[in-house]
Protein backbone atom coordinates (compact mmCIF):
# COMPACT_ATOMS: atom_id res chain seq x y z
CA UNK A 1 0.00 0.00 0.00
CA UNK A 2 1.34 3.11 -0.84
CA UNK A 3 1.44 6.40 1.39
CA UNK A 4 -0.87 8.99 1.28
CA UNK A 5 -0.37 12.96 1.97
CA UNK A 6 -3.32 12.66 4.09
CA UNK A 7 -2.49 9.33 6.08
CA UNK A 8 0.69 11.28 6.96
CA UNK A 9 -0.76 14.28 7.87
CA UNK A 10 -3.37 11.83 10.37
CA UNK A 11 -0.90 9.76 11.51
CA UNK A 12 -1.24 9.99 15.69
CA UNK A 13 0.74 8.80 17.98
CA UNK A 14 0.56 5.74 20.26
CA UNK A 15 1.73 4.23 23.76
CA UNK A 16 4.86 3.03 21.68
CA UNK A 17 6.33 4.28 17.94
CA UNK A 18 5.45 2.77 14.60
CA UNK A 19 6.37 3.28 11.24
CA UNK A 20 4.11 3.60 8.26
CA UNK A 21 5.85 2.21 5.19
CA UNK A 22 5.49 3.81 1.55
CA UNK A 23 7.46 1.52 -0.22
CA UNK A 24 11.24 0.90 -1.93
CA UNK A 25 12.86 1.44 1.68
CA UNK A 26 11.09 4.60 2.74
CA UNK A 27 8.76 4.80 5.68
CA UNK A 28 7.33 7.14 8.01
CA UNK A 29 8.71 6.71 11.73
CA UNK A 30 6.09 8.25 14.18
CA UNK A 31 7.50 8.60 17.76
CA UNK A 32 5.59 8.89 20.81
CA UNK A 33 5.22 11.91 21.09
CA UNK A 34 4.19 12.62 17.85
CA UNK A 35 7.19 13.62 15.95
CA UNK A 36 7.46 12.31 12.58
CA UNK A 37 10.72 11.63 10.68
CA UNK A 38 11.09 10.44 7.22
CA UNK A 39 13.41 7.45 7.05
CA UNK A 40 14.96 5.20 4.40
CA UNK A 41 16.15 1.91 4.80
CA UNK A 42 18.40 0.20 2.50
CA UNK A 43 21.22 -2.81 2.29
CA UNK A 44 24.64 -1.72 1.79
CA UNK A 45 28.15 -3.84 2.15
CA UNK A 46 25.97 -7.14 3.44
CA UNK A 47 24.52 -4.56 6.06
CA UNK A 48 20.64 -2.94 7.10
CA UNK A 49 21.56 0.64 7.40
CA UNK A 50 18.61 3.44 7.76
CA UNK A 51 18.49 6.63 6.91
CA UNK A 52 17.20 9.53 7.91
CA UNK A 53 15.31 11.96 5.72
CA UNK A 54 13.75 14.60 7.17
CA UNK A 55 11.41 15.72 9.58
CA UNK A 56 7.43 15.60 8.14
CA UNK A 57 5.56 17.91 7.63
CA UNK A 58 8.80 20.30 6.83
CA UNK A 59 10.00 17.53 4.29
CA UNK A 60 6.55 16.35 2.53
CA UNK A 61 5.67 13.19 1.25
CA UNK A 62 6.93 14.35 -2.46
CA UNK A 63 10.14 15.79 -1.24
CA UNK A 64 11.13 12.12 0.85
CA UNK A 65 10.62 10.05 -2.13
CA UNK A 66 12.76 12.46 -4.17
CA UNK A 67 15.36 11.86 -1.12
CA UNK A 68 14.66 8.37 -1.60
CA UNK A 69 15.35 8.08 -5.07
CA UNK A 70 19.13 10.13 -4.87
CA UNK A 71 19.54 7.54 -2.04
CA UNK A 72 18.80 4.76 -4.06
CA UNK A 73 20.98 5.79 -6.78
CA UNK A 74 23.44 6.70 -4.61
CA UNK A 75 23.55 3.16 -3.62
CA UNK A 76 23.21 1.84 -6.92
CA UNK A 77 26.97 3.38 -7.53
CA UNK A 78 28.14 1.44 -4.31
CA UNK A 79 28.67 4.96 -2.45
CA UNK A 80 27.16 5.98 0.82
CA UNK A 81 23.98 8.39 0.85
CA UNK A 82 24.50 9.51 4.15
CA UNK A 83 28.24 10.99 3.09
CA UNK A 84 26.33 12.84 0.07
CA UNK A 85 23.44 14.16 2.43
CA UNK A 86 25.73 16.76 4.09
CA UNK A 87 25.27 20.17 2.51
CA UNK A 88 27.64 23.49 3.28
CA UNK A 89 25.43 25.35 4.67
CA UNK A 90 24.39 22.61 7.65
CA UNK A 91 27.97 22.15 8.98
CA UNK A 92 29.30 23.68 12.15
CA UNK A 93 29.81 27.46 11.68
CA UNK A 94 33.05 28.81 11.63
CA UNK A 95 34.68 31.29 12.86
CA UNK A 96 34.20 34.12 10.12
CA UNK A 97 30.63 33.00 9.58
CA UNK A 98 29.92 34.10 13.06
CA UNK A 99 31.76 37.36 12.19
CA UNK A 100 30.49 38.05 9.03
CA UNK A 101 26.79 37.07 10.79
CA UNK A 102 27.44 39.46 13.39
CA UNK A 103 28.99 42.78 11.31
CA UNK A 104 26.18 42.43 9.10
CA UNK A 105 23.67 42.53 11.89
CA UNK A 106 25.17 45.15 13.37
CA UNK A 107 25.54 47.27 9.94
CA UNK A 108 21.47 46.92 9.84
CA UNK A 109 21.37 48.42 13.05
CA UNK A 110 23.82 51.36 12.50
CA UNK A 111 22.18 52.03 9.00
CA UNK A 112 18.76 51.89 11.34
CA UNK A 113 20.44 54.32 13.54
CA UNK A 114 20.18 51.92 16.83
CA UNK A 115 23.60 52.02 16.88
CA UNK A 116 26.58 54.37 16.53
CA UNK A 117 29.08 54.27 13.49
CA UNK A 118 31.59 54.34 16.20
CA UNK A 119 30.21 51.14 18.07
CA UNK A 120 30.51 48.98 14.38
CA UNK A 121 33.97 50.31 13.71
CA UNK A 122 34.99 49.20 17.11
CA UNK A 123 33.54 45.79 16.67
CA UNK A 124 35.36 46.09 12.91
CA UNK A 125 38.30 46.74 14.81
CA UNK A 126 38.15 43.96 17.15
CA UNK A 127 37.76 41.12 14.67
CA UNK A 128 40.02 42.34 12.18
CA UNK A 129 43.14 42.38 15.39
CA UNK A 130 41.40 38.59 16.02
CA UNK A 131 41.19 37.49 12.11
CA UNK A 132 44.47 38.31 11.46
CA UNK A 133 46.30 37.41 14.84
CA UNK A 134 45.19 34.07 15.21
CA UNK A 135 43.34 33.27 11.55
CA UNK A 136 45.46 34.83 9.15
CA UNK A 137 42.15 36.65 7.44
CA UNK A 138 41.52 39.70 5.92
CA UNK A 139 38.41 41.39 7.22
CA UNK A 140 37.79 42.28 3.59
CA UNK A 141 37.11 38.39 2.89
CA UNK A 142 34.73 38.61 6.03
CA UNK A 143 32.27 41.24 4.78
CA UNK A 144 32.60 42.25 1.40
CA UNK A 145 30.04 45.45 2.55
CA UNK A 146 32.41 47.27 4.67
CA UNK A 147 33.68 50.24 2.82
CA UNK A 148 36.35 51.97 4.26
CA UNK A 149 34.35 54.91 4.07
CA UNK A 150 31.59 53.95 6.96
CA UNK A 151 29.93 57.07 6.73
CA UNK A 152 28.27 56.83 3.54
CA UNK A 153 26.93 53.08 4.93
CA UNK A 154 23.51 53.98 4.31
CA UNK A 155 22.19 55.65 7.56
CA UNK A 156 19.67 58.88 7.52
CA UNK A 157 20.91 61.73 7.55
CA UNK A 158 19.95 63.92 10.35
CA UNK A 159 19.86 60.43 13.05
CA UNK A 160 21.69 60.68 16.22
CA UNK A 161 22.23 58.27 18.94
CA UNK A 162 22.27 58.89 21.94
CA UNK A 163 24.11 57.52 25.28
CA UNK A 164 22.93 57.12 28.79
CA UNK A 165 19.65 58.19 28.09
CA UNK A 166 16.81 56.80 29.79
CA UNK A 167 15.00 55.08 26.48
CA UNK A 168 17.62 53.07 26.39
CA UNK A 169 19.73 54.68 23.62
CA UNK A 170 17.48 54.84 20.73
CA UNK A 171 17.81 57.42 18.29
CA UNK A 172 16.19 60.39 18.07
CA UNK A 173 15.91 63.14 15.35
CA UNK A 174 18.24 66.47 15.98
Amino acid sequence: MVLTEKAARLALPRPSPYKIPDGRGLYLHVGISGGKHWHYRYRQGGRDTTMSLGTYPYVSLDEARVRRLSAEQAVQLDLDPQALKIIPDQQTPTFRRVGRAWLAHLLRRVRAGRRSIKTFRKSKALLTRTMAARLHVSLCSLLPCCSRDLESCGRPAGRKVTRNRPGGGYPHTG
